[in-house]
């Protein structure tokens, strides 16, 4: 119960830090998500084109890496897949870690 209550704190407490996501659901009960990453949140510009990269989304994935968290970037999406044997610490940790990674794709942010 504490595992679903903290990753319930940690999605609910980042949803609206960050300029470049969007259309972001908060769903404690899961432990896989997806961030979908904008350019610019009212025309909904990708941060990385249909079947490519960025800039800014290679510096978020090398950041990530360089942490000690790997995720899987698909395009401009950031898809969450933590190990299931993982402590809450462990996991808070994570979150954190993405936590700042994502202020490298909010400088981007154009709209």
């Amino acid at each position: 119960m504490l595992f679903r209550l903290v990753i319930g704190l940690t999605v609910l407490s980042n949803v609206e830090k960050h300029e470049v996501e969007m259309g972001v659901e908060a769903e404690p009960q899961k432990l896989f998500g997806l961030r979908e990453l904008v350019r610019n949140r009212a025309t909904g510009e990708p941060m990385a084109r249909f079947n490519g990269t960025s800039p800014e989304m290679a510096q978020l994935y090398r950041f990530l890496l360089d942490n000690g968290v790997f995720v899987n970037l698909h395009w401009n999406q950031v898809m969450t897949n933590p190990p299931l044997p993982i402590t809450d610490q462990e996991l808070a940790e994570g979150f954190e870690v993405l936590h700042r990674a994502l202020e490298i794709t909010d400088r981007a942010v154009t709209g």
